[in-house]
């Protein structure tokens, strides 16, 4: 997984708010965190936590080491479905 997340780095479609989830999978601080505010930033973290193969348990310690990521993790599962399934996002994303 870790060295998964160091490749995305490197090699992925890579965002602010994706390089706060590779930052918490190394253990790495990160000061410039981001939340996905959008479609397009969550695509890049939805693509991250597949290629990397992130179990919840890692999305639910960044969201401990990122506050303001604790409404995003818990909703993760219905924010992949919208996201898949092209439901509206953005509007179901301002709600959290």
């Amino acid at each position: 997984m870790k060295e998964k997340a160091i490749e995305w780095l490197f090699n992925g479609e890579v965002g602010l708010s994706s390089k706060t989830i590779a930052a918490s999978i190394l253990r790495v601080y990160y000061n410039r965190n981001h939340i996905p505010y959008d479609k397009s930033d969550f695509s890049r973290c939805y693509k991250l936590v597949k290629f990397a193969d992130i179990p919840k348990i890692e999305l639910e310690i960044l969201a401990k080491t990122y506050p303001e990521w604790k409404p995003i993790v818990e909703n993760w599962d219905n924010l992949i479905y919208r996201y898949e399934n092209d439901l509206p996002f953005l509007e179901y994303l301002e709600t959290l």
